[in-house]
């Protein structure tokens, strides 16, 4: 952890200055103690980790949520950086015994990726389980933060003015003469002169794009404002701070009174033609910033992905983001992908938790994300007997396989962000009740799950059994750097379990 000095210091002649801002790193699952910060950092951190907390049990949760005391605070598996309102911050970095950089990176483009594949309402879902506090209201940021940076570019960079020209005929020249005009308009009899002016109109299509741009963002991020006040919200954290921050933004570029006189005119052109956007290109062929500005805008009208932006907000971005639920989406991206190579295209939910559906000739498969299946025979048969068996949570997902003849098999599956040494009894035995819950049996009348790990041994896969009900757990080290291992062993256990399901 680096630690800064004081948050003020005296300067000459007995003023008070402000010292640079301090941010403090620290690792994933460390305590942070009240003693490192200033009284409001602390206070504001203490609101921010209340709500975390608080969203997490609300959307998905969450065994690991952050809590805190007036001493400490543990943030579990949240990474990424935070701002305070003094302009201090923090920096929560993740494990590279877990996870090196390239993996890191990986798994946030897959899951980016994957999202922007699925479409746009399946996006926002996504985004709100991978950052529960902001979720979807990031794109909304991404676009605001990018108009912002081309705004200050272009207003630095030269955009040639229009250069209008006007004919008038009229007794007396009123511009330069064009005298083959007018000496043919006179062989007519009209004693009249042709004549010519030319003006530079500074009021471009690039200036007018730009201000109905900037007018749409306040009304998006006006939108925002509302929804966060709706959903009890706080301005005094970091991510409703940059709603307000960057709303004052676009408003100040739209305050002068040339801008104001423009703004109608700017919403009677159709900027969503491609005439007219071609128009801006040429008119601005000085300006690269305007060129992103038009990709921006027609991505902004048409609801599309900056993929980019995305891959940045899963790894940086507004807010902190509890990185185990980052694995936890790309191993069940993973899942996915090695089923769809098996059995072919699935029907994807448009929000999360939901099902993916593979339907097929002889039955279907359904992939429940964070949705508990219906209990398991052997459940039923217990609570038939007055015997209660529930481990009170549920498993990251399930799988079912089922064929027309009635026969279904039941796979639990859990993704653990965790090495396999950190992986305690205590771990497996609730895995185990997942599996009494919600299983149902493959062959030789047995229970199976799959549990997913980042362990860096080379021995990727692991069997763990118990008799009694019979129970078979695969642990799989499940992770990019052994990704075409581990999609071999998933493969040639999905395989197994549909040719049970066959005969």
């Amino acid at each position: 952890m680096k630690l800064g000095s004081s948050n003020k210091a005296a300067g000459l002649h007995g003023k008070v200055m402000k010292s640079s801002p301090v941010w403090k790193e620290y690792m994933e699952y460390t305590k942070i103690s009240r003693e490192d910060f200033i009284e409001d950092d602390w206070e504001e951190l203490s609101v921010y980790t209340e709500l975390l907390a608080e969203c997490c049990q609300e959307y998905y949760g969450l065994e690991e949520r952050p809590i805190g005391t007036d001493r400490e605070i543990e943030l579990e598996s949240f990474i990424g950086s935070y701002k305070f309102d003094s302009g201090n911050g923090i920096v929560i970095k993740y494990n590279k015994d877990k996870l090196s950089e390239k993996d890191f990176s990986d798994i946030a483009r897959k899951i980016a990726e994957w999202g922007a594949m699925l479409g746009s309402p399946f996006l926002k879902a996504l985004l709100k389980i991978c950052s529960p506090l902001t979720g979807e209201y990031e794109i909304a940021l991404a676009y605001s933060d990018l108009l912002r940076r081309y705004t200050e570019t272009a207003l630095s960079e030269y955009v040639p003015p229009i250069i209008e020209k006007r004919r008038y005929i009229a007794p007396i020249p009123l511009g330069k003469i064009l005298v083959p005009n007018t000496i043919s308009l006179m062989s007519t009899g009209q004693m009249q002169c042709v004549s010519q002016r030319v003006r530079a109109n500074v009021v471009s299509l690039p200036w007018l794009l730009l201000i109905r741009f900037h007018s749409e963002m306040v009304r998006e991020l006006a939108s925002l404002e509302k929804t966060f006040e709706r959903d009890g919200e706080l301005p005094s954290i970091q991510p409703t701070r940059a709603i307000y921050r960057n709303k004052a933004y676009h408003r100040s570029f739209l305050a002068s009174e040339f801008q104001q006189k423009l703004l109608a005119l700017a919403y009677e052109i159709d900027f969503r033609s491609s005439d007219i956007l071609e128009k801006i290109r040429k008119q601005a062929s000085t300006s690269p910033s305007i060129f992103d500005t038009i990709v921006l805008w027609e991505a902004f009208i048409g609801r599309r992905t900056l993929l980019s932006k995305v891959i940045d907000d899963l790894m940086a971005g507004y807010a902190l983001k509890p990185v185990c639920k980052l694995y936890e989406l790309w191993c069940l991206r993973t899942v996915l992908k090695v089923l769809k190579e098996l059995l072919g295209e699935y029907n994807a939910p448009n929000r999360l938790p939901g099902c993916f559906v593979f339907q097929l000739m002889e039955g279907k498969v359904e992939v429940l994300y964070n949705i508990p299946p219906k209990e398991s025979m052997i459940v039923k048969k217990l609570r038939h007997r007055g015997l209660g068996v529930s481990a009170g949570r549920r498993p990251d997902f399930t799988i079912s396989f089922t064929v027309p003849s009635g026969r279904k098999v039941t796979i639990v599956s859990d993704a653990k962000y965790r090495l396999r040494e950190g992986i305690g009894d205590d771990d497996l035995f609730r895995f185990f009740w997942y599996m009494v819950d919600y299983a149902e049996f493959s062959g030789e009348d047995r229970l199976e799950g799959l549990f997913f790990h980042v362990s860096n041994s080379g021995d990727i896969y692991q069997k763990v059994e118990r008799e009694k009900p019979k129970i078979a757990i695969h642990l799989v080290s499940l992770k990019p750097e052994n990704i075409f291992k581990a999609e071999e062993v998933l493969k040639e256990f999905f395989s197994g379990v549909i040719e049970y399901c066959k005969h």
